[in-house]
């Protein structure tokens, strides 16, 4: 698995589910006695027209789309995740079965990781 392919995954199983799942727990609150919030949250989405539920996914994908490009500038080194930290690397790898037969830099070295640039690319939902 090489970056691209990386970025390609987050935004399918990270970025995509969460907006559904957000949108599936506003519209049916999960469990026998869902939490107060979430009912008040289901009850408020559900009384909104149609054009407005989208408006509230369209937020969601936004939403969904800055929180993984902030993580992806933390692995791309620029963004800082604790300033009283000496500068260090960060480093992603994707191990096979946990070994390393068919280790794969997914990420590595300040600056190389790169992966930034590919999650701002096709945000469309």
């Amino acid at each position: 698995m090489d970056a691209e392919q990386f970025v390609d995954s987050i935004r399918s199983v990270v970025m995509h589910s969460a907006v559904d799942q957000v949108v599936t727990t506003l519209v049916d609150p999960p469990g026998r006695r869902p939490a107060p919030e979430l009912v008040e949250l289901s009850k408020w989405y559900l009384g909104l027209e149609t054009r407005d539920r989208e408006m509230v996914r369209r937020i969601l994908v936004e939403a969904s789309h800055a929180a993984v490009f902030g993580l992806f500038a933390v692995l791309d080194g620029v963004r800082c995740v604790d300033a009283a930290q000496p500068p260090g690397d960060l480093e992603l790898w994707y191990d096979y079965h946990a070994s390393h037969v068919g280790r794969t830099a997914v990420g590595k070295k300040r600056g190389k990781f790169k992966v930034c640039k590919g999650i701002t690319t096709g945000v469309t939902y």
